[in-house]
């Protein structure tokens, strides 16, 4: 982080002080899971957990900020929208606004990308999207979960 403009000391710390530390909010900037997925391929799940839960809670996230036209923005709210609209245009629009609070007031710092190992058989089954493919994304907490999403929208078959 110091190359990178952000003054810092790293401080390796054993899992029985972290998470009692991490719980307690006893920290200035953390590695921690963030905006992850797990069980969800939907951006519910990402953003629930930023502003409202496991994370949310332990980086002391408020329950407004800022949002991209100036007005505060009830983060509960945003996320129970983005939780239940069905309409898609909706959905994106929550997601961007979501996203821009996310990356304007810094509440993570994305530093990498989880790639995961995952083998295909050709053989058996069909439609595997391409690896630049953006479902890809939704990978990042278990690949069978975003099997199991291309599966229900109908992308992988049984070979023919």
């Amino acid at each position: 982080l110091t190359d990178f403009g952000i003054p810092s000391e790293c401080q390796p710390l054993e899992n029985a002080v972290f998470w009692p530390q991490m719980t307690s909010g006893d920290f200035q900037v953390a590695m921690l899971w963030s905006a992850v997925w797990w069980g969800y391929a939907h951006p519910w799940r990402g953003f629930h957990r930023l502003f409202l839960g496991d994370t949310g809670k332990r980086i002391g996230c408020p329950p407004t900020l800022t949002g991209p036209d100036g007005e505060e923005v009830d983060l509960e709210d945003l996320v129970t929208k983005m939780g239940s609209t069905f309409d898609e245009a909706e959905l994106k629009a929550l997601v961007q606004k979501a996203a821009w609070i996310a990356n304007e007031h810094m509440l993570q710092l994305p530093y990498c990308e989880k790639k995961l190992m995952e083998f295909h058989n050709y053989a058996y089954v069909s439609g595997w999207p391409d690896v630049d493919d953006p479902l890809w994304s939704l990978a990042g907490g278990g690949a069978e979960r975003a099997d199991v999403t291309m599966m229900v929208l109908g992308l992988l078959k049984p070979a023919q």
